[in-house]
């Protein structure tokens, strides 16, 4: 017994010097207690199992993925000072929930005409572009109409499509396109960007999880903007919002509904979507998660 405690002893990282260790790719597996590994990486922890000394959001050696926060996923994305480094923050957060594919791209007049980032099955996004199937692509009319997040198993049992676009979801299932989920962006010169996410196996995701990624979508979108140079939107004044209005961003930015909300500071839930309504409108932003997103940029509110 007495050994075993050494051997464990002598293989805590004590301090974040051991941590950077690890992330520069030192060959020595280190563990540490769950609450150690937590501290050193600000996520929240999972029920059980033990926390691997990998990464920013989870371990290759964890009995379970680390859970990961807005909050932290914020702070990450904005420390990349390439798209390449981005790109990698969102696609591990992204997978740590079980979505391996994951598209950011623009469409304009019905048709993509550019991809920024992609992570799909084989082939899918080559056939997806030599057969135009973005003619087809009953998600992608959705997107650039719609003004607000939406995950498509939500919506797609209300919908009637046509034999193309059957066949087009039927192939997504069958290469391994599930659960998606898809943030647009509409922009003021009529063109739309998109963050979609997606996961190979049929599984359904976490519902809790689902406004998480979303605001993530829209975090990852906010900052790819910045690093190639092509924000289309100028951020607002940062003392635009009233006190009130600062007080409903905050309950949003905790995940409250207008309901929720209307019962912590004891207004109407007519009130509240009349302040929501302003709000997005002084932060030009296409939905409450948007919202939330350009508040935290402006530091209008804090992490």
């Amino acid at each position: 017994m007495a050994e075993a405690q050494a051997r464990n002893h002598e293989t805590e990282p004590r301090s974040k010097k051991a941590l950077s260790s690890l992330a520069a790719g030192s060959p020595r597996v280190y563990w540490t207690s769950r609450r150690q590994w937590c501290k050193l990486l600000r996520v929240v922890p999972p029920a059980h199992g033990i926390c691997g000394p990998h990464a920013f959001f989870s371990s290759p050696i964890a009995t379970e993925p680390l859970v990961w926060t807005f909050e932290t996923f914020v702070e990450e994305s904005q420390r990349q000072t390439t798209v390449d480094d981005l790109r990698a923050v969102f696609a591990r957060a992204m997978a740590d929930d079980g979505f391996e594919n994951y598209v950011v791209g623009t469409i304009i007049d019905g048709a993509v005409t550019s991809i920024g980032w992609a992570s799909l099955p084989d082939g899918h996004l080559e056939t997806y572009l030599a057969e135009r199937w973005d003619k087809v692509d009953p998600v992608l009319a959705v997107a650039i109409r719609a003004t607000r997040p939406f995950c498509w198993d939500a919506i797609a049992p209300n919908l009637q499509f046509t034999v193309p676009q059957t066949a087009f979801l039927d192939e997504c299932k069958r290469i391994g396109v599930h659960s998606i989920i898809v943030s647009p962006f509409q922009n003021p010169n009529g063109c739309c960007d998109v963050v979609g996410l997606s996961r190979r196996h049929p599984d359904p995701p976490d519902p809790a999880r689902v406004p998480v990624l979303l605001a993530a979508c829209a975090q990852a979108w906010w900052r790819y903007s910045d690093l190639t140079g092509n924000s289309l939107r100028n951020d607002p004044e940062i003392d635009c919002l009233t006190s009130r209005e600062l007080e409903i961003l905050k309950w949003v930015k905790h995940g409250k509904n207008n309901t929720e909300i209307s019962e912590l500071i004891s207004v109407s839930t007519k009130t509240i979507e009349y302040h929501i309504g302003n709000i997005l409108k002084k932060l030009d932003a296409s939905n409450r998660t948007a919202a939330v997103v350009i508040a935290l940029r402006n530091k209008l509110l804090t992490l």
